[in-house]
């Protein structure tokens, strides 16, 4: 059996353990798509770099829309 997440209460916790929670995946998704821009654009040049930002926005919509509607879903469906 898969063990369960610990909680946080974010009142009690530590700032410093908040941010290491929940700001450092933030940072390094960002590093992530840095260096992924930096290997497209020596692969593809400006091209590939251009239609990395034009995709990228349309992509982080779509993953935000679906996880809207599944969160949206679970809870509808733990109801019931």
């Amino acid at each position: 059996m898969r063990k369960a997440a610990k909680e946080i209460n974010l009142a009690d916790a530590k700032k410093s353990t908040l941010i290491a929670r929940f700001a450092l995946p933030a940072i390094l998704a960002s590093v992530y798509n840095i260096v992924d821009q930096v290997f497209i654009g020596n692969r593809l040049g400006t091209n590939g770099t251009g239609a990395m930002g034009v995709t990228l926005p349309l992509v982080l919509f779509m993953t935000a829309v679906c996880i809207m509607s599944g969160s949206g879903a679970v809870s509808r469906f733990s109801l019931y």
